[in-house]
């Protein structure tokens, strides 16, 4: 049997050894830079577009600022909902158990580097705080208490760590979408604040103790004082 001669060349599109050299054409090329170009076009006009139609429906000002997640949490005036917890040695708390006490909740995660970062915050305002009859309930979720209260051992915490691993247990009651999340409840069960964002030392004693003089006016009678920083007005929802 007689074989034709094998090419010297290799026919065009069926070659492997295609140098850079040769494909620069097509990578500066007008038309796959127009084509870039439509794309990139399009891409953009989607996320304007996105952002327009989420900031009309919950604002401009919210984006950014946990504004979305927001719409899914107790509001300041409202009665804090029932919350059940897994405390040491897994017993089940409930937050009912601490009515007749200024509650501060610090939903959070050892899997969450805003909430990493926070920890010695919020460890420097427990000591401030708990000794003026603030409790504070940190919960974690998204992981066990196990791993959560590792990470808090090995950080120096001196706080009591709950959790409860999945939050959508609750339905919208507490769909809490922001980690790390502070709210304050007062003694009477009535949610005072919500804080989306993460915080220093300073903020959460300010707010801690402001939950405990009750006088929900100071805000904006104090503007110059460290409570009105770590309390924006807007914040109350009132």
């Amino acid at each position: 049997m007689t074989f034709p001669p094998r090419p010297s060349t290799p026919p065009p599109g069926n070659r492997d050894d295609v140098r850079l050299s040769e494909l620069a054409p097509n990578r500066t090329g007008g038309s796959l830079t127009r084509l870039q170009i439509v794309i990139s076009l399009a891409l953009a006009l989607a996320i304007i577009g996105g952002a327009w139609l989420v900031g009309g429906r919950i604002g401009f000002a919210e984006i950014g600022s946990g504004g979305i997640a927001r719409q899914y949490l107790p509001k300041a005036g409202e009665t804090a909902p029932a919350l059940g917890m897994i405390g040491p040695d897994e017993k089940t708390v409930f937050l009912s158990t601490f009515r007749g006490h200024p509650v501060w909740i610090n939903f959070w995660g050892s899997w969450c580097p805003p909430c990493q970062a926070e920890f010695p915050e919020v460890e420097a305002a427990y000591q401030a705080l708990a000794p003026q009859g603030v409790v504070l309930l940190a919960i974690s979720a998204k992981e066990s208490w196990s791993t959560s209260n590792d990470f808090a051992v090995a950080n120096g915490g001196t706080f009591t760590v709950y959790n409860i691993p999945d939050l959508t247990i609750f339905g919208e009651t507490w769909d809490t979408r922001n980690f790390p999340t502070h709210m304050y409840i007062d003694a009477e069960g009535i949610v005072r604040y919500v804080s989306t964002k993460p915080s220093d030392a300073d903020e959460l004693i300010a707010r801690g103790e402001w939950l405990l003089a009750g006088d929900w006016t100071a805000v904006t009678a104090q503007t110059a004082s460290g409570i009105s920083a770590a309390i924006r007005p807007e914040d109350l929802w009132a």
